[in-house]
């Protein structure tokens, strides 16, 4: 009998399945896992598209914030298996995590509506979003985004459509992460935040992050 299969499990506000890619991953809430010693809250086994998130960590019981949080981290190692070719050390899937909880526990960034964000709040700045920009006057034809760093302004190209908008929108909350030096500039920005649209727009879970976690939903 595998170690997964000797864990107690709970019942839980957490969703059963998270769409990630074309697989569908199971959500399996447990008391604790086996080992009472472990710190290890959250498994992502993606082999067999489940991931396991624990009650407890040791004896203390975790809070529903933390518990979402590391919904998320696990998350973000499907993304990474999926979308991004594996290429995420454990180091960067725990900034992502904590960085993009913030992000979407305190803004409603509109990824499951058809409205548009106006304004982000990122690592304690307030970025104006200005849609419909056109980039012909730039002679910048091709570009879908642009982030002025000095202003806090994120300009929207006006010829995508919704759901590339708010990929480029993701895409450039990740940009302001690289900026303020807490990734490379090698993070592969695009290919993750597609599928993090993929993942929020899928499975609502943008709207659950903020229901649970004091925001607006």
């Amino acid at each position: 009998m595998s170690k997964m299969s000797k864990m107690k499990k709970r019942k839980s506000f957490l969703p059963k399945k998270i769409k990630i890619g074309g697989f569908d991953y199971e959500i399996i809430f447990v008391e604790r896992f086996v080992d009472a010693n472990d710190t290890n809250i959250g498994i992502c086994i993606s082999p067999r598209t489940c991931i396991y998130i624990s009650e407890y960590s040791k004896e203390y019981k975790l809070v529903k914030p933390k518990i979402i949080q590391t919904l998320l981290h696990e998350i973000f190692h499907a993304i990474d298996n999926i979308y991004c070719d594996s290429i995420f050390r454990e180091e960067d899937i725990v900034l992502l995590e904590s960085l993009w909880f913030h992000v979407l526990a305190d803004n409603d960034l509109h990824i499951s509506s058809e409205k548009m964000p106006s304004s982000i709040r990122v690592l304690g700045h307030t970025y104006e979003i200005i849609h419909n920009y056109n980039f012909e006057l730039d002679n910048s034809n091709s570009v879908g985004s642009c982030t002025n760093f000095f202003e806090n302004k994120i300009y929207m190209s006006n010829n995508m459509d919704e759901g590339h908008i708010k990929v480029q929108i993701l895409s450039c909350i990740t940009e302001i992460f690289i900026n303020n030096g807490f990734f490379n500039d090698n993070f592969p920005h695009l290919p993750f935040s597609q599928g993090l649209y993929q993942v929020l727009k899928d499975n609502k879970l943008d709207v659950f992050i903020r229901k649970h976690c004091g925001g607006r939903a």
